[in-house]
């Protein structure tokens, strides 16, 4: 039996996996504006379509474009949270997008998301709540889950924390 070992180790460059976002720190967009936000700062949305920012120095509030749909940006490194007018509650981890309504609309909610993020879905049997991402569509009534779908990721992720979801992929 002859054993050879290899004494040289390659070099390993550094590589960060998934697109890099825009940005460096946590940053909501709303129609033509982006607001900056520190590591962790918490968003409540409010049914009149503010956003109470807690935890962000000079920031107690943001006006949301009325028609339109609203990003949460949150880059590698930095966390972030959000919760929905109807009481839902989002933590947003690092690489990761939210696209979410300024209100909610009549007959169901939806976001849209790439990246991670865990949830806690406020129950509502005339509104289906439903998260898209790239190849994942996840329905709920009120549940608690996190959802891992990175577009970099060859593997997407449902964790069921409580209750229960419809998942259709594609």
């Amino acid at each position: 039996l002859t054993l050879s070992l290899r004494t040289s180790v390659p070099e390993i460059e550094d590589v960060i996996v998934g697109a890099p976002l825009p940005a460096q720190e946590v940053v909501l967009i709303t129609g033509n504006t982006s607001v900056p936000l520190a590591n962790n700062a918490e968003l409540i949305l409010s049914n009149e379509g503010t956003i109470s920012i807690v935890g962000n120095e000079g920031d107690a509030g943001v006006k949301l474009a009325a028609s339109e749909m609203n990003r949460l940006i949150v880059p590698f490194g930095k966390l972030s949270s959000l919760t929905l007018p109807d009481g839902s509650k989002v933590w947003l981890n690092a690489g990761s997008e939210l696209e979410f309504p300024t209100k909610v609309a009549a007959n169901g909610r939806a976001v849209t998301l790439s990246g991670e993020m865990y949830i806690e879905v406020a129950r509502d049997p005339s509104r289906p709540f439903v998260v898209n991402t790239h190849n994942l569509k996840v329905q709920v009534l009120g549940t608690m889950f996190n959802i891992s779908s990175y577009a970099s990721d060859d593997v997407n992720s449902v964790v069921l924390a409580e209750g229960s979801v419809s998942i259709d992929y594609g």
